[in-house]
């Protein structure tokens, strides 16, 4: 997926971030979940 979409690279990092709790905090978590709208809305996904 990432060799399609270079970006994706950057997305899944942040991901892997959050899952570690002591990697980012609040204003990081509401930036990603931005981040994940946006790129749902753009891969056509349903809501």
């Amino acid at each position: 997926m990432e060799s399609k979409d270079p970006n994706l690279r950057l997305f899944f990092n942040m991901l892997e971030k959050l899952i570690n709790p002591n990697g980012i905090g609040n204003k990081h978590i509401s930036s990603l979940r931005k981040d994940i709208a946006i790129f749902l809305d753009h891969s056509d996904t349903s809501d």
